[in-house]
């Protein structure tokens, strides 16, 4: 998907003074240059925020990024640049708002060079917003391949950004880690608060699905039986009534638990050999002491509900 810019620096911008601009011309001799982009023949210097040189290629940059070729049909002054010697060239420098981390992503994909790897989501979010800024379909391409590296520290973060750029399996796969969290928590607040509203409101329901979908089959009679009223010893010579006591109690807590704790359900071994299902599998008649409940398939019915829990967020056609 090729990024559309969405910044206030339109390549004529360049023409202006940088905010960043160092203050010594950071193409003189001694400037410090990025060990990985010193060509001999580069016929242009870019300068990172933090004052480290990039000497590169034109060409690649006009090949990668729509925002440099647009740079480079405007009508160039002299006021554009400085003027930096480099062998037989005089490179043109321009004064880039990024930091060398950053660019040194940018500038490796467009040169087709070893990209260094993305070392957190902030990372990621940060050359994901120059690459868009720039208009680099390539670099976006990258971080697509890599993004889910991060998936299980941050699975909210990607989601977000997976989905404001169509990334449909990478969004799917990430809301799934997003199960055992609660969404409402200080420290996931503030990505929601940036997210889409279409892809918040995709992401909750799912939360809502989950809880439903394990209310529905918790109270299903077909499955367990303890939810049929009235209901029945298990054994025929005693046949008395029996009130499932602790099996409601069981839904009751594993239906309030998914909203208020859904770490539990991140993990099915918590939750089946919790005290509720103990209670339940040893649950017996009043009057004649027989056990109730089969374990093996009580148990076996569980986790099937579990394993059937929806998983991932529902993407419509237009999406």
């Amino acid at each position: 998907m090729a990024a559309t810019p969405r910044t206030d620096r339109h390549p004529s911008d360049i023409h202006e003074h940088c905010p960043h601009q160092p203050r010594a011309n950071s193409s003189e001799p001694g400037a410090t240059i990025h060990p990985s982009f010193h060509f001999d023949d580069a016929d242009t210097i870019l300068c990172s925020k933090d004052g480290i040189n990039f000497h590169v290629y034109r060409i690649c940059l006009k090949l990668s990024s729509g925002w440099f070729r647009s740079l480079y049909t405007l009508p160039q002054s002299s006021s554009s640049s400085n003027g930096g010697h480099h062998g037989d060239n005089t490179a043109e420098t321009l004064f880039m708002d990024e930091s060398a981390d950053t660019l040194t992503v940018l500038l490796s994909v467009a040169h087709a060079q070893d990209v260094p790897s993305l070392d957190s989501i902030s990372h990621v979010e940060t050359v994901v917003h120059a690459a868009e800024k720039y208009d680099m379909p390539g670099v976006l391409s990258y971080v697509r391949q890599g993004v889910l590296r991060f998936v299980r520290q941050e699975p909210v973060r990607v989601y977000a950004l997976a989905c404001r750029w169509g990334w449909i399996e990478e969004a799917k796969m990430a809301s799934s880690h997003t199960v055992g969290l609660d969404l409402l928590s200080s420290s996931i607040r503030p990505t929601l608060n940036i997210m889409d509203s279409e892809d918040l409101a995709r992401l909750l329901h799912l939360h809502r699905r989950r809880r439903d979908c394990l209310r529905e089959r918790l109270d299903s009679e077909e499955v367990f039986y303890a939810n049929v009223i009235p209901s029945r010893c298990q054994n025929p010579t005693c046949n008395a009534e029996v009130i499932h006591d602790k099996w409601h109690q069981l839904k009751y807590r594993w239906v309030t638990a998914i909203d208020c704790e859904p770490a539990l359900f991140a993990s099915r071994t918590a939750l089946l050999e919790g005290s509720e299902v103990l209670e339940v599998i040893n649950f017996k008649c009043a009057r004649c002491i027989k056990k109730q409940y089969n374990t093996e398939s009580t148990l076996a019915n569980l986790r099937n509900l579990l394993d059937e829990l929806p998983q991932t967020v529902e993407f419509d056609e237009k999406s």
